[in-house]
């Protein structure tokens, strides 16, 4: 599997970008992220760049729940999983191989910088049209 390299972006260039995207976040946020912003901030990233909706995100695998005595004690972890699936194949394509559950609830500005400017460089490539081709075949 090829590896990709791509530039860490200065806020004046990751700032502006993000804005593009149409996900709001400020230098404020980005000095000192939590997971109040990280969450939601990745969630619209998935969103943006596979197509997949809110509501996919958020929907149990029904398969994972009948597997389970008390189903409902697992309804939130079980949709946090399917996020947290969904987004390590997205940083993975990125070129992001470490992505970890650490990223999201307990972030460090590096990292969220170094995650950002992958993200980035990624929706502003070829690769992009290819993976997002590649997933929907195996779906």
């Amino acid at each position: 599997m090829a590896q990709f390299s791509f530039p860490i972006l200065e806020n004046d260039e990751l700032l502006p970008c993000m804005e593009e995207m149409e996900i709001p976040l400020t230098a404020a946020q980005l000095a000192k992220p939590t997971y109040d912003v990280v969450g939601p901030l990745f969630e619209s990233v998935l969103i943006s760049l596979t197509g997949v909706t809110r509501e996919e995100l958020n929907q149990p695998l029904f398969a994972a729940i009948d597997a389970f005595e008390y189903p409902e004690l697992h309804d939130e972890s079980i949709a946090a999983r399917n996020f947290f699936r969904h987004l390590v194949k997205l940083m993975s394509a990125c070129g992001v191989k470490d992505f970890g559950i650490k990223d999201i609830y307990k972030p460090e500005t590096a990292r969220l910088r170094r995650h950002l400017s992958a993200v980035i460089n990624f929706a502003s490539s070829e690769r992009r049209s290819s993976w997002h081709t590649g997933v929907q075949q195996q779906q």
